[in-house]
């Protein structure tokens, strides 16, 4: 394999990345043009025709016969996980904090929504009107059932229908609710509102407006938005979906909020925005009974996809987690696993990066034995080459046979290394998002000045080292002939492929100086070992 193989090779992976980051854009849909506001008659119901005013009205106050005697009361539950507090005015979540998980200063906990924020507020639609509810003050008692801690937050309406809104925290990072009410003729429906954003919890955040997006399977296929997208709509504007809604979530880098609705309730229309910096959505749920009787299991926490696959089965949330591209998913599951528990045998996430690239090696050790096997070959026979090119250079047919005479006297097929290259690439499109977005690596220390491998290289040493092991690896698959025989065609053709192995070794360095330093790792300690391998190969040729 020629050395414009390699830069071949090495272009089409920058160009992977540069493209997957900075150009795909995952979803098509076109903004709402109107401001979303609650005013407007909601998509659900246009869609099920069901009968409601055009235009809502808000209940005239007090809305609950003793809500004047109510006043505004934080309660807390929690578990070794998850630390939720809750406002009695309209029965919100005004945080989530993560007991296991701590910001930059290693001793703060993770709290996920935003300063003065709320969600799974709610107000309900009727035949009559809006009922305004997420900001009127609701009863509430707490209890502990079977499953855990429970609050419940109930309305006395001003007719004496009671709505009711129950949180049940159980022992892992995932509360259930339970919307319910006493026959109320006229409920054609309600919202959640999950406006507050998500917080940041990260002390680098450059690619923030990429990393940080929504998802949500929608009729029974995933759609994504990134957040740079919902920041270019505008304030007022946002994303509209419609149809099947089987849960709907919004993400960072590392955590993520998601609603997994129980097959009682029925989401049929949910809008993406940006709010406090993050994104954010609104959800409409469709009712077709006089009654409410709906369960919904709402998750905070780190996007784990083995936790998030274990508490939702068969429901595709853990889609919410990074895992690669659908077609290598099993891949990139299989290297989440084995990277996994290699950690669990060393103690020490770096020393598991270098392990495994070690194994990925030997994994891959037959392909990439007969790339650079190849390489060292037509390295070994370029004099013979630049001969027969010089001789019949102004016969390319006599030119073209001659060279396929000497490659088949000396078992060397020009193209032999290409394919297992070639091969090589899906194993290294699968491992990218891996460690790129992997929350195993957060705050994981290597040693010394590399303390967090989520983060980049605080002093570039890594990435500089990363790119001298490239071009020490391309300079020795170099073929290295004399120019003196050559046309001005052949030596223009020699000086680019030099100006390449300058050239590549740069460009990753600038591409992988702002990427987490354990893909970095990785990378460095890939290439050391393809150097190695490449000296023993050239020993053994002579």
């Amino acid at each position: 394999m020629d050395k414009r193989t390699i830069v071949a090779f090495l272009l089409i992976f920058v160009i992977w990345i540069v493209f997957s980051q900075f150009i795909w854009n995952p979803n098509k849909q076109q903004a709402a043009t109107q401001p979303r506001t609650e005013t407007a008659q909601p998509a659900v119901i246009q869609q099920q025709q069901a009968p409601i005013a055009t235009q809502f009205q808000t209940p005239p106050a007090p809305l609950s016969p003793d809500e004047a005697s109510l006043s505004e009361n934080r309660i807390e539950l929690s578990n070794d996980l998850l630390r939720l507090t809750f406002s009695n005015r309209g029965g919100v979540i005004t945080q989530a904090v993560l007991a296991d998980y701590t910001t930059a200063d290693r001793e703060t906990p993770i709290a996920l929504l935003p300063e003065d924020a709320s969600i799974l507020g709610s107000n309900l639609y009727t035949s009559t009107g809006l009922l305004l509810l997420q900001d009127r003050l609701w009863r509430d008692s707490v209890f502990t059932t079977a499953e855990g801690e429970a609050v419940e937050f109930s309305m006395c309406l001003a007719d004496g229908r009671t709505l009711r809104k129950r949180y049940t925290l159980g022992s892992s990072y995932n509360v259930r609710l339970d919307i319910t009410s006493d026959p109320f003729p006229g409920i054609n429906g309600y919202s959640l509102l999950m406006r507050s954003g998500i917080n940041d919890t990260e002390e680098y955040d450059k690619y923030k407006s990429r990393d940080w997006k929504v998802r949500a399977l929608v009729n029974g296929k995933v759609e994504t938005i990134v957040l740079q997208q919902l920041e270019k709509l505008g304030t007022g504007r946002a994303y509209p979906m419609s149809g099947d809604i089987s849960w709907a979530g919004v993400r960072s880098k590392y955590f993520g909020i998601i609603v997994v609705p129980d097959i009682s309730a029925d989401i049929t229309h949910v809008e993406f925005d940006e709010r406090n910096g993050g994104p954010a959505m609104y959800m409409l749920a469709a009712n077709n009974r006089t009654d409410l009787a709906h369960t919904y299991d709402v998750f905070f926490g780190p996007l784990r996809y083995k936790l998030i696959e274990e508490l939702y089965p068969s429901t595709g949330a853990d889609e919410m987690a990074e895992v690669g591209a659908k077609m290598l998913r099993p891949i990139s599951k299989f290297f989440l696993f084995l990277l996994s528990n290699i950690n669990k045998v060393m103690g020490n996430f770096g020393v598991s990066i270098i392990i495994f690239a070690l194994m990925l090696k030997i994994l891959l050790y037959p392909l990439t034995h007969k790339s650079f096997e190849s390489a060292s070959k037509m390295q070994k026979i370029q004099p013979q080459v630049q001969e027969i090119q010089r001789k019949y250079r102004k016969d390319p047919r006599v030119l073209n046979v001659e060279l396929n005479k000497l490659y088949k006297e000396e078992g060397v097929n020009p193209m032999g290394g290409c394919l297992p290259l070639l091969l090589q690439m899906p194993f290294l499109f699968a491992l990218y998002p891996i460690l790129r977005y992997s929350i195993d690596l957060r705050q994981e220390p290597l040693f010394f000045w590399l303390q967090d491998l989520s983060e980049p290289d605080p002093y570039y040493i890594l990435p500089i080292l990363m790119g001298l092991a490239m071009f020490l690896q391309q300079q020795f698959m170099t073929p290295k002939p004399s120019t003196e025989n050559m046309d001005e065609k052949q030596r223009a053709q020699i000086q680019s492929t030099r100006m390449m192995g300058y050239i590549m070794p740069v460009l990753m360095f600038v591409i992988f100086m702002n990427y987490p330093s354990g893909l970095v790792l990785y990378w460095f300690v890939y290439n050391l070992l393809s150097i190695g391998q490449q000296l023993i190969i050239r020993r053994k040729l002579g």
